[in-house]
């Protein structure tokens, strides 16, 4: 909200200061022209926030993830640009049931890009950071973004590195940062789940966590494009399950009691809209 009021306050009184200093073009062109100005300024306003954005993350990518200036940040320029210039209207149900401490694993569906941007936004109280693929780290700003908020990579491929990856996230949520964890190990762009990979239960599992399933709803719906008329997405946070809920669970069955439950809010969000 903030920048996005910076945005509009410098764009308006730069767009008037412009006005006044045009005051010898016909009559007929000076309101065309205020409004190309004033589309103008906030194009380069916008592009100035982007530059001190990257810089930013650029400059504070090897330090923590879990300090809570960066927190704010995230939150800030996720609000602005993914609600606010995007038109964007995110409606978050079950905010009472996330735990009071940050020692728990999050397991959502996976629809867009953006689904990230709207769990930062809904989880604003919380440091969290995400567990993703290996080879977006190989992407400049893609990596700087990531490690800023104490991203891990992992790969793909069943070797060493993956049980490193698992126990630093285990440590990294035991350090009092929450981690994110996509099961379908990449996007649906539907609201119908591809299969759950039982291998991704193992942060959880062998780490004895609480685990937070997550429903994301109509994200595919929110094209990446400024619109006047706002898109309504939604995100469900479904009750946490200990693990005293889970431990005689195999990691097959464990994965199977996570997508049923979000399944079940997806066909809730379902029948809402059919009401």
């Amino acid at each position: 909200m903030i920048l996005y009021l910076i945005q509009l306050l410098v764009s308006l009184l730069g767009s008037i200061w412009l006005y006044f200093i045009t005051d010898s073009i016909p009559f007929q062109y000076q309101i065309p022209l205020l409004i190309i100005i004033f589309i103008v300024i906030n194009f380069i306003v916008f592009l100035l926030f982007i530059l001190l954005y990257a810089i930013i993350v650029i400059l504070n990518s090897e330090t923590s993830g879990a300090k809570p200036w960066k927190r704010k940040i995230l939150v800030e320029y996720c609000k602005y640009v993914f609600l606010y210039l995007f038109r964007v209207r995110m409606e978050v149900f079950g905010k009472e049931n996330l735990p009071k401490n940050n020692n728990f694993v999050i397991y959502s569906n996976h629809s867009e890009f953006a689904d990230s941007m709207y769990l930062i936004i809904a989880l604003e109280k919380y440091p969290i950071a995400f567990l993703s693929k290996k080879t977006l780290f190989k992407v400049f700003l893609v990596r700087h973004a990531l490690r800023f908020m104490g991203g891990i990579g992992i790969s793909r491929k069943a070797d060493r590195s993956v049980t490193e990856s698992v126990q630093l996230a285990i440590e990294t949520v035991k350090g009092g940062q929450p981690v994110v964890i996509y099961p379908e190990g990449t996007r649906a762009h539907s609201n119908n789940m591809s299969e759950f990979k039982a291998g991704s239960f193992k942060v959880a599992m062998r780490g004895k966590l609480p685990i937070v399933p997550v429903c994301m709803y109509d994200m595919h719906k929110m094209p990446y494009k400024l619109r006047l008329k706002p898109v309504t997405i939604q995100l469900g946070i479904l009750p946490t399950i200990p693990y005293e809920d889970y431990q005689t669970l195999d990691s097959s069955g464990v994965a199977k009691l996570v997508k049923d439950m979000i399944q079940s809010q997806i066909d809730r969000f379902d029948e809402d809209k059919l009401l």
